[in-house]
């Protein structure tokens, strides 16, 4: 019993020694004031403005087999970059004011031809348009980025026949991340509608229906609403604003290694005066353009979607400006310069990513292939204004 109550007081005492030991060591406080957390913003804006009435869709004396286009809708983004939807919101509204003896006939009626015609016993009336008309939906693609909106720029996410007006509603519309400074900050659509040849007949003759539209705007690490309709093509799935290297866009792209856009230089123009840097220059400062210095990186997130093409917007000057890209160090294709001898042309090239299109988060390597030339510690080689992911 002795030898028991000695180990205990043993042990206590050992540990005594531990907790002891503890005040031993050298230590020195420091102390940080005025640390700040304050909250981010995300404004979305339909048309140049928030809390809109107007109707962005009117669509008068619509018949079969032709189809009908809204005008260009607007919507901007601001503060910070967010995933943009739309959403066609049932229930419609709907009325059937029988004022021809065609739509009577074709919905059972006979029609009174009187002093005061009208259609009697039309027992197989009907309303609902969405139910007989397809809706398209279409997003401006300004490829040359001079602002002005053409024809060709049109880029289709919902196709013609693809999908019916009556179950495309009610349905988060997926149309892309947009809004990093100075990069794609405006997202323009417009919605067509075309009332079918073969189901939209007689009886729908001077019908009816309206409806509201919703635009959201969500954060882009926010997961889809529900329900959620993706379309198969031409979505931005993310987009980089290629610029001074501590610019937002920048920095949330993790790009390094590029060479900052220079004070000096025409630049082809700067693709109308948009900040551009170079994936070829002299970054250490030392004055002479090294092979280490031909590449530049940035990153890129496709989400939960897979990107299949990446699209960027470069120029093609004096010097050769021939680059290859690789995407997750695989090399996916090349751009071969001097296709306009004499001239510096700001080109929009899409390099298909083919097996290696992919979900998440990769890193895009631009590398220059023939370089340097012989002005490169000035002036940079190969520009690079943006680039971004599609599905």
């Amino acid at each position: 019993m002795k030898k028991i109550i000695l180990s205990l007081s043993t042990i206590v005492f050992v540990g005594a020694i531990v907790i002891g030991g503890t005040f031993a060591y050298f230590s020195d406080t420091e102390v940080s004031t005025g640390n700040v957390i304050s909250s981010g913003a995300l404004n979305l804006t339909l048309n140049g403005h928030n809390n809109v009435t107007e109707a962005v869709v009117i669509i008068e004396d619509m018949k079969p087999s032709q189809t009908w286009y809204s005008g260009p809708i607007t919507l901007g983004i601001s503060n910070n970059p967010g995933r943009i939807y739309k959403k066609i919101v049932q229930p419609f509204t709907c009325s059937d004011v029988v004022t021809t003896e065609p739509e009577c006939e074709a919905e059972g009626g006979t029609w009174t031809d009187g002093g005061n015609p009208e259609c009697v016993g039309n027992t197989n009336a009907t309303a609902y348009l969405p139910a007989v008309t397809w809706f398209d939906l279409e997003i401006w693609d300004d490829e040359n980025n001079d602002g002005v909106i053409d024809d060709s720029e049109w880029k289709v996410l919902i196709a013609d026949g693809e999908e019916m007006l009556s179950t495309i509603s009610s349905q988060w519309i997926y149309m892309g991340s947009y809004g990093y400074p100075m990069m794609e900050n405006e997202l323009v659509i417009r919605q067509s509608f075309h009332m079918d040849g073969d189901l939209a007949d007689n009886k729908y003759q001077a019908d009816t229906c309206t409806f509201n539209e919703e635009f959201m705007v969500l954060q882009t690490n926010a997961g889809h609403p529900t329900p959620v309709y993706i379309p198969s093509q031409n979505v931005t799935l993310d987009s980089i604003n290629v610029g001074d290297s501590d610019s937002v866009s920048m920095q949330a792209h993790n790009a390094q290694l590029w060479f900052d856009d220079p004070a000096i230089g025409g630049y082809g123009g700067r693709d109308g005066g948009s900040t551009i840097a170079m994936m070829g220059g002299d970054d250490d400062g030392d004055g002479v353009c090294e092979a280490d210095e031909s590449e530049a990186t940035f990153e890129v997130d496709a989400g939960t979607e897979t990107a299949n093409k990446l699209i960027i917007r470069h120029l093609d000057g004096s010097a050769n400006d021939s680059f290859d890209v690789y995407v997750g160090g695989v090399l996916i294709d090349s751009y071969i310069g001097n296709q306009y001898p004499g001239q510096e042309v700001w080109v929009t090239t899409t390099f298909d990513l083919g097996a290696n299109a992919f979900t998440g988060k990769e890193t895009v390597t631009l590398d220059m292939t023939v370089y340097p030339w012989g002005s490169c510690s000035t002036y940079g080689q190969g520009a690079v204004n943006w680039a971004k992911i599609i599905n």
